[in-house]
């Protein structure tokens, strides 16, 4: 049998009304004085603070000896091979002696020559080195260009034995694996053009890739 409501009391505790204009407001607090505080700055200048630090570091060690941070960045797995190839190293190649001349191969034909010398002035060793060269003709109209890998086995000596098919390809054919140049080393180099450079004026020979020893 369950008993019939009574009537409580207005003054049980738990029936009791809040009073929201009397004592009981001191217990509410106001939203504003919390919006209008603001976060410290302070750790966010000791991190900015030790980036530089960490940056000017490492300009320091890097000027002092640049192979230092590759050798560090070599290490770092997954990311150190990527992060070394970079194009750093195409602006340690210097390009010197260059020449031109015209020579005959077979079928008669005359082809157009650069040759050249890349010396490696990078303080570590490069195995993979691109030259790109353009000639131009007397209005600066771009007639031909030819990008090869040093190290290839052309030559001057063995041109004139070879045909128009087989220059292409063998421009193309990149140095041997155990190929390499060291710092302060040099290597020849020949690029071969196939077109007729009766009104060329102008040519231009740079180094666009290098990679070191990974």
């Amino acid at each position: 049998m369950i008993d019939a409501p009574g009537d409580f009391s207005m003054d049980d505790p738990v029936f009791r009304k809040l009073d929201i204009h009397g004592e009981s407001s001191n217990n509410i607090l106001a939203i504003s004085p919390y919006l209008e505080q603001r976060a410290s700055i302070l750790p966010y200048l000791s991190l900015l603070s030790l980036l530089v630090i960490g940056f000017s570091l490492l300009a320091v060690i890097s000027h002092a000896n640049p192979q230092t941070p590759e050798n560090i960045l070599k290490n770092i797995p997954l990311l150190g091979a990527t992060v070394l190839k970079n194009n750093h190293l195409k602006n340690g190649i210097l390009i010197k002696s260059l020449g031109t001349s015209v020579q005959s191969i077979q079928g008669n034909r005359e082809v157009f020559l650069i040759t050249g010398v890349a010396l490696n002035q990078n303080p570590v060793v490069v195995r993979e080195i691109q030259v790109t060269s353009k000639i131009y003709n007397r209005d600066g109209k771009e007639v031909e260009h030819q990008t090869i890998w040093v190290g290839n086995t052309i030559s001057p000596k063995i041109i004139r034995g070879m045909t128009v098919e087989d220059i292409p390809q063998l421009q193309e054919l990149k140095p041997l694996k155990s190929f390499e140049v060291p710092p302060g080393d040099s290597i020849p180099f020949a690029i071969v053009f196939l077109k007729s450079t009766k009104n060329a004026n102008e040519f231009t020979c740079e180094v666009v890739n290098a990679q070191g020893e990974i």
